[in-house]
């Protein structure tokens, strides 16, 4: 029900088996075993997720069956899930016992910021040092970030910082910290 669904969303697959006939079709089973990058939600059919198999049972001549079964996305980039109906019975066309869709999940990126002080009580006139810490949970690489810490002039004075164990004393409100892979953090 989604074709471009982001990172996290849920996906409805919604699965018709249809007996085009002419005669009536005995222990119909559907083999879909979900894709990588989807997490099974749940189904309205006694579909197992463990095996992909749904038993329909047996359809008459122009009968047929419904499984709509939800997944969470929980990986970006191409997925494509597969499905094929098998039975038993004459069924004059077995190329349309087989179908697939495929969804496009794009980019992205959950980033975590905190900034803790070196002390929780500062004396007027004394340094105070804080450590920033940006985290990217993932899943994809977050590129080119900037971090701008915005404080008051007024009561900070002669701003440095520290990236990577280089420091710098030109601090003007915006750092680029560059690439983050996912899982990884950078601290200033």
């Amino acid at each position: 029900n989604n074709s471009v669904p982001k990172y996290l969303d849920m996906i409805e697959y919604t699965i018709v088996v249809v007996n085009n006939g002419p005669d009536k079709s005995f222990n119909v089973t559907v083999g879909d075993l979900l894709p990588d990058g989807v997490k099974f939600i749940s189904s309205n059919g006694q579909y197992n997720p463990d095996t992909g198999v749904w038993f329909v049972g047996d359809l008459d001549a122009n009968e047929s069956a419904t499984l709509k079964i939800v997944v969470q996305v929980i990986k970006v980039g191409n997925i494509t899930n597969n499905v094929n109906v098998t039975g038993t019975g004459h069924d004059t066309n077995l190329t349309n016992n087989n179908d697939s869709v495929s969804v496009s999940v794009p980019d992205c990126v959950i980033l975590d910021i905190s900034k803790v002080a070196n002390s929780t009580v500062i004396v007027a006139g004394e340094n105070v040092g804080y450590t920033v810490t940006v985290t990217n949970y993932g899943p994809s690489v977050a590129t080119n970030v900037v971090l701008k810490d915005i404080f008051n002039s007024k009561e900070l004075l002669n701003l440095q910082y520290s990236l990577n164990g280089n420091d710098w004393a030109d601090y003007n409100k915006a750092i680029n910290l560059g690439n983050i892979n996912a899982g990884a953090d950078v601290t200033v």
